[in-house]
């Protein structure tokens, strides 16, 4: 056994998942209803979904979005659970490293330029929703009435046109003053991240903007990227409280590391609300407070919100018990551990 308290882990016969073995005495709070041995599949995620068809764990979470159909494909007798959790992707632009980027119309043009619904589908396979400012639907201070910018390359291309940027060389892509339309585009060497990336680079490329890849090791992507703020466009995700509190992502104190706002943005109105929201008492104020917050931000355009992804969960059903609806992240989900069962047995009292 690798570890102790209440999951002592074991590792699993081919070595890329793991497996929980739940003892009753280890639940002082609220026995399980049965002794159970729970196998949680963990890293390997192709192989993880392959032992879950295999029914040789009972619970898989944090489910890819490309084995959600194979599993429900292959596997009979399972129930999903999908939770919506406050984190989002965003494409945030670093305009101090090119100075492209700094225009406010190439930004719009890449923005009516992205098509959100295409990446959610192919990306996530459906399992995200479309986002548009730094608070998500939901959540105290979300504003429904942002400027939105909905996918429209003939407007990306009129934007780019009216800012004399064209394509006099015919090869795709466009240029001014002798200068192409160029910039480097970097994500971190995750599956889904660097999918995104490539449709992006793709999704861009028809409105004759060209985005260099640059996809960058999990180890490398803080130390050489993000801390010492080492990009041009960067696509990354930020986690949020289900009570918002946006300062660390958005304050103009927060432009260096260790601060996080990674688009280095800076408005002194938008500084303003955020301090007052942050002492505010009054709930209905604090909203008002960051409503007014993301007004400033999609005006300002200083990153392109993409989505916020589902995470789901799926369990055999002879696995009972499981009520993840109170859940604020999926780590909670442990916490209602003692209530799931396989079997249940009459017992003297």
């Amino acid at each position: 056994a690798i570890g102790r308290g209440h999951l002592p882990v074991i590792v699993g016969g081919s070595g890329l998942y793991v497996r929980a073995v739940i003892d009753p005495l280890d639940f002082p709070a609220g026995d399980p209803k049965s002794a159970i041995r729970k196998q949680l599949a963990a890293t390997a995620e192709e192989a993880a979904a392959e032992a879950f068809k295999k029914s040789e764990i009972d619970l898989l979470g944090q489910v890819a979005a490309k084995e959600v159909e194979s599993i429900k494909k292959d596997k009979t007798g399972t129930t999903f659970f999908s939770l919506s959790l406050p984190r989002y992707f965003a494409v945030f632009f670093n305009q101090s490293q090119n100075k492209i980027l700094a225009e406010k119309p190439l930004r719009q043009a890449l923005a009516f330029a992205t098509d959100k619904k295409e990446l959610i589908n192919e990306v996530l396979n459906g399992q995200g929703e479309e986002i548009n400012s730094p608070i998500l639907e939901g959540m105290p201070g979300f504003n429904d009435s942002i400027k939105k910018y909905e996918f429209n390359p003939a407007k990306a291309r009129e934007i780019l046109e009216a800012n004399s940027w064209v394509d006099k060389d015919n090869d795709g892509f466009r240029e001014k003053s002798g200068q192409i339309l160029e910039f480097t585009l970097t994500t971190v060497d995750l599956a889904d991240l660097s999918k995104t990336a490539q449709i992006l680079q793709r999704q861009w490329s028809r409105v004759g903007v060209k985005a260099n890849l640059d996809i960058k090791e999990m180890s490398k992507i803080q130390t050489e990227v993000v801390r010492p703020r080492q990009y041009q466009a960067l696509i990354f995700g930020e986690i949020l409280t289900l009570e918002p509190d946006p300062f660390s992502f958005w304050h103009s104190s927060m432009k260096k590391d260790p601060g996080l706002n990674l688009a280095l943005y800076e408005n002194r109105e938008a500084d303003k609300l955020l301090e007052e929201a942050r002492i505010e008492t009054d709930k209905n104020s604090r909203a008002e407070k960051y409503k007014k917050f993301c007004e400033l931000v999609t005006e300002d355009l200083p990153a392109i919100f993409l989505f916020s992804p589902s995470w789901t969960m799926v369990s055999n059903n002879k696995v009972e018990g499981i009520d993840l609806s109170s859940l604020n992240s999926p780590a909670d989900r442990f916490s209602l551990i003692n209530h799931w069962f396989l079997e249940t047995r009459r017992a003297w009292k």
